[in-house]
């Protein structure tokens, strides 16, 4: 949000120096303050406002009918573009005054207020002199900046989360997935989009495993929820639509309504058949210059919504919605709702089956997926096993000690011997370390099998699910 800001002060710094260069020694101020206002203050909201305020306290002969005309358009613009959708579309009227303006509810101080503190004394001190103003103007710019990179969040991970949420906007599911190879520490919001974009591909449970896994913070400045940063696309992607739509519906209601949350409301509806309400919401996002191509593939697919039945984002979703255990609560932890959303043992289809299993397994649920399995086994005899679920079965059949659960998993896996030869080789190495758990061993284990279920199973912490 301070970089929110200090784009705020630059451009009220900027739309100044225009005034100074070109329209300071003109007979059009007022037309200056009139458009200057009119243009920036949907961008850049209250920061509009402040060239206004120096062009008046700049005029020598600080007339009265100047000041009051700044006081009209400063007054008037902003209710005139509250009233003018197709311009102005994040606040809701009865903020407008307070457009442009952090939110605090994240912060636990006022730092992201410093650069309107510093474009408001710049204005301040004009009545002095004009020459101590440009400079301190200059030098109120130089401190925001500085502060940027001071308070700046520069973790990589935090990076990687805006980078795959950009990524997740345009559908690059391979992006997403180069991200996460990157980094050896991810945050659980990264793991949770690497595991939609495995989904989307179609890898799921085959190549889980193979990525890093982890639970590093995302050293925030503020302890912001989880749920206020992937909520909405983890439970959209997961096929949770009535979840997805209750959770951003109260998230705008308690901030802004923007072009975020309107599309997925829109998609929403239309995966329940609500055509009528998704193309109102599309009509909304068509609003935006930016949003065009979106808006065209959407209209199509309501257009014929059959369609929806092969598109490769829709189908997915559609297969998920048969399986929705219920309305998430923002209090609670999220991947916890994903087990409790997957936890219905019974075979609906494979799309859920692969949820359902990559869900246990994270949480190294030893009994369930066995059943999972052998169920989906005997539905479909010869179907082609994961390779991230043959390795999970293989260990906890070896768990019970049932000689007949293994020789059933032996038959299932005839194609697939290699991977039972692995964990014949990991088991006996298991056997044959001292202390399997020292960090030492850790780090053997790591170079050999770090790539397998059974390494996730051993050595990775699962307190930061809960």
């Amino acid at each position: 949000m301070l970089f929110s800001q200090t784009l705020g002060l630059i451009a009220a710094v900027a739309i100044i120096l225009i005034y100074r260069k070109w329209f300071e020694s003109g007979k059009h101020q007022i037309l200056f303050i009139l458009s200057s206002v009119f243009v920036f203050f949907p961008i850049i909201g209250i920061y509009a406002m402040i060239p206004a305020v120096f062009i008046v306290l700049d005029k020598r002969d600080k007339r009265v009918a100047a000041c009051l005309a700044a006081v009209i358009i400063c007054i008037c613009v902003p209710l005139l573009c509250s009233f003018l959708p197709d311009i102005y579309l994040r606040i809701n009227r009865k903020y407008v005054f307070m457009a442009g303006l952090p939110y605090m509810e994240f912060q636990d101080n006022i730092i992201c207020m410093i650069p309107l503190f510093l474009a408001i004394l710049s204005t301040l001190i004009i009545p002095f002199t004009k020459k101590v103003s440009l400079r301190f103007s200059v030098l109120s710019l130089t401190v925001a900046v500085v502060l940027l990179a001071a308070f700046t969040n520069w973790d990589s991970n935090f990076k990687a989360v805006l980078s795959m949420e950009r990524a997740i906007s345009y559908n690059d599911w391979n992006a997403i997935l180069r991200l996460a190879k990157r980094h050896q520490e991810p945050t659980r919001v990264q793991v949770l989009y690497r595991n939609i974009a495995l989904f989307q591909k179609g890898r799921l449970t085959e190549d889980m495993f193979k990525y890093p896994d982890g639970s590093a913070s995302l050293r925030t400045r503020a302890n912001i929820p989880v749920s206020y940063i992937c909520a909405a696309p983890v439970l959209y992607y997961c096929g949770m639509v009535n979840s997805c739509d209750r959770l951003v519906m109260e998230t705008s209601a308690s901030f802004s309504k923007n072009i975020y949350f309107y599309k997925y409301q829109a998609r929403n509806a239309m995966l329940r058949g609500e055509y009528e309400l998704a193309r109102k919401y599309i009509t909304i996002v068509s609003r935006n210059w930016f949003q065009g191509k979106w808006v065209r593939r959407h209209l199509s697919l309501l257009d014929n919504p059959d369609a929806m039945k092969t598109d490769c984002e829709f189908s997915l979703l559609l297969a998920l919605m048969r399986q929705d255990a219920g309305e998430y609560e923002a209090v609670e932890p999220l991947e916890s709702m994903l087990l409790r959303n997957f936890s219905n043992l019974e075979y609906v289809n494979e799309q859920i089956y692969e949820w359902q299993m990559a869900t246990l397994l994270s949480w190294k649920d030893s009994q369930k997926p066995v059943f999972c399995f052998f169920n989906r086994a005997s539905l479909f005899p010869g179907s082609h096993v994961t390779t991230g679920i043959a390795e999970a079965i293989a260990l906890f059949a070896s768990m019970t000690g049932d000689t007949g659960l293994m020789g059933n998993l032996v038959d299932i896996l005839s194609s697939q011997k290699t991977i039972l030869r692995q964990f014949g080789n990991f088991s006996n190495s298991m056997n044959m370390t001292r202390d399997p758990q020292s960090e030492k061993a850790r780090e053997q284990f790591k170079k050999q099998y770090g790539n397998t279920y059974w390494f996730y199973y051993y050595y990775n912490d699962i307190s930061a699910l809960l």
